[in-house]
């Protein structure tokens, strides 16, 4: 909101991608004994990623194009292993929530 710029209120821009237990070829119990390094290393994972950073690339663009530097823009791109994992990415940096 424009009126609300003196107070360094951030912008954000979300991309939610979703990886079926079926997709990683694991039960809910192995997903959720998966350490950070063996999540980021399944290949649904790493797509989802892939996917969600282009997304946001173009979100970003986009938006910039439109208000440009008016925009205090923070994204993050967050990939569900099923209901009982998530990862995300907070501007370049990985982010691990059980």
């Amino acid at each position: 909101r424009p009126n609300a710029r003196e107070y360094g209120i951030l912008d954000f821009v979300l991309e939610f991608k979703y990886v079926s237990l079926k997709a990683l070829k694991l039960s809910a119990e192995q997903v959720k004994q998966l350490g950070t390094k063996e999540c980021l290393e399944l290949k649904p994972v790493e797509l989802a990623f892939e996917q969600a950073a282009e997304q946001l690339r173009k979100y970003s663009r986009d938006l910039k194009a439109e208000y440009g530097d008016f925009l205090n823009l923070r994204s993050f791109a967050v990939v569900a292993l099923g209901l009982e994992r998530l990862v995300w990415l907070e501007n370049g940096e990985l982010k691990i929530e059980n």
